[in-house]
């Protein structure tokens, strides 16, 4: 029974840990998207009629191969807020990636970046991107490694 202790703590300590998750999701490209023939839609069409059907609304982006969305409100609290603004890039081989641009506004107007996003967040800023993505054939990657280990395949 004392040798179960430690585990016992191991797994209460464990289970108290935060939940974190990266400012960014990998998806991956299908073939047919990858190499658009004459006439069909590229994937950049595709990634811009996505951002539309989810509700998202493109801005001027930093880059020439990057699709940057406007800012929008992703969470309101009683003394702060959360904005997000996208940036879809395409990364080497058949990988989009979209990052998340978060920023925290409180009472007094100060803003600082959201170094991570919790899972609540994750969801409601890449949620219905993730749906409208998925319609057109793009499967979301979970873990970055995911898409190194299909790179090594």
């Amino acid at each position: 029974m004392l040798r179960l202790a430690p585990l016992a703590v191991l797994l209460v300590a464990a289970g108290c840990a935060p939940s974190i998750a990266p400012t960014y999701r990998d998806y991956r490209v299908p073939d047919t998207l990858e190499h658009t023939a004459e006439g069909e839609r590229s994937l950049e069409d595709e990634l811009r009629a996505a951002l539309e059907d989810a509700g998202w609304t493109e801005a001027e982006p930093d880059a020439p191969n990057v699709i940057t969305t406007e800012p929008r409100r992703i969470d309101s609290g009683l003394f702060s807020h959360v904005d997000a603004m996208l940036d879809l890039a395409p990364v080497g081989g058949p990988y989009v990636r979209v990052y998340v641009h978060a920023f925290r506004t409180n009472v007094f107007g100060a803003r600082s970046k959201q170094p991570y996003l919790s899972p609540g967040l994750r969801r409601v800023a890449l949620g219905d991107l993730t749906d409208a993505l998925s319609r057109r054939g793009l499967v979301a990657l979970d873990q970055p490694r995911e898409r190194d280990e299909d790179a090594t395949e």
